[in-house]
């Protein structure tokens, strides 16, 4: 904006000196005047389309990252249920072995050995199984990628769910916040001895709402353990921002050991 305030001055200078100038000089004044003018109209122009163009393309990104956002949870949900399937159709197969295997006679110690895999096999497919399923296919992906996160973290995850299938809640908003929420909540259970790594969440449909609530134990680390909100950065941020869609609430809570995010989304 320098330049507008430049031709401004230049313009002034040469208003309060054209009368000290001969007739013959005015046209060469009255031209540079008006080629100030033009500059500063220009520039101002200029300006302002550069700045409509930066909007526009931001906005561009913005809308290509929530639609590559989308599109990979969909995705995501897919390959969850078709690897459910598959493990129930396994796990089908290994019983059948198992069955097989304690029939076999005479009983040797190759035989119980066998048993004692398949059966440890089993078990440890019917609780990969357990995958998060509530009906809503966008919010089964975020859940069940940020809870099997929590899980690597050896973060125990308390949840109580219940939402119809069908909401008017929008697949990038569900992303936004629960994923924020829940990124938040296993950085600071990170930060603490695995006996103190836990998260509780609660989802429940009300008739044309939806309350939500993330809790977790605050990071003991004397360097994080204060004003977690300001540290959740942008997160909590992006948060606010998806809640005021559905003209909802957010409340924060952070007492002596936990911090509470509650959220109540309206006209859903």
């Amino acid at each position: 904006m320098a330049i507008p305030g430049i031709s401004f001055l230049v313009l002034v200078f040469f208003l309060l000196r054209i009368n000290s100038y001969p007739d013959t000089l005015f046209y060469l004044e009255f031209s540079l005047i008006t080629a100030f003018i033009f500059i500063n109209m220009a520039t101002a122009f200029i300006y302002s389309q550069f700045c409509n163009l930066l909007q526009r393309n931001t906005d561009i990104l913005l809308q290509q990252q929530i639609k590559l956002s989308e599109q990979y949870y969909e995705d995501l949900s897919l390959s969850q249920q078709r690897l459910k399937g598959i493990r129930h159709d396994m796990k089908n197969h290994l019983q059948s072995l198992s069955w097989i295997a304690a029939r076999i006679t005479p009983k040797s110690r190759e035989t119980e050995e066998l048993q004692e895999y398949l059966g440890q096999l089993i078990q440890d497919i019917g609780e990969a199984s357990q995958i998060l399923s509530t009906g809503n296919m966008g919010m089964d992906a975020i859940l069940s990628l940020k809870i099997g996160q929590a899980k690597e973290q050896k973060i125990t995850v308390h949840s109580k769910i219940s939402v119809p299938k069908e909401m008017s809640l929008a697949t990038e908003d569900s992303i936004i916040i629960l994923g924020n929420l829940l990124d938040n909540a296993i950085k600071a259970c990170r930060e603490n001895p695995e006996e103190k790594r836990w998260i509780c969440l609660d989802i429940h449909y009300i008739p044309h709402s939806l309350f939500i609530r993330v809790t977790n134990p605050l990071p003991l680390l004397p360097e994080t353990s204060e004003g977690h909100e300001k540290n959740s950065g942008f997160g909590l941020k992006n948060v606010r921002t998806a809640v005021k869609n559905y003209h909802g609430v957010l409340e924060i809570q952070e007492e002596k050991e936990c911090f509470t995010v509650k959220i109540l989304l309206y006209d859903l």
